[in-house]
């Protein structure tokens, strides 16, 4: 079920969702505070979840979208990218997650 390295890190590698996740960690934490590390995109939704299952998250961002300056002025930002459509996925993702998580009564 839980297999660690050292005795602060676990690994969960049964759940299916953020909502499984969430509810294997918080039977470890119980209600003490823990960092958790997400993508910067996922971690309202994650957050969200955990608080309401009574969880003390701290978040902690990673995996950041980020343009370079060059690029906000310039004929190319008015072009399809691969770049640009994968930012829209993950907000598109995000967005449907939330609403699906609100309609379900989990955040």
């Amino acid at each position: 079920m839980y297999s660690t390295v050292p005795a602060h890190l676990y690994f969960i590698e049964d759940a299916k969702d953020t909502r499984e996740e969430a509810l294997k960690i918080v039977d470890i934490v119980g209600d003490k505070p823990f960092y958790l590390v997400t993508s910067a995109t996922h971690l309202k939704r994650a957050v969200a979840l955990f608080r309401k299952l009574g969880a003390r998250p701290i978040p902690v961002p990673a995996h950041y979208y980020l343009k370079s300056p060059e690029f906000r002025f310039s004929l190319k930002a008015f072009f399809p990218s691969s770049h640009t459509l994968e930012m829209s996925q993950s907000a598109l993702h995000e967005y449907m997650g939330l609403l699906w998580t609100k309609m379900r009564g989990q955040t």
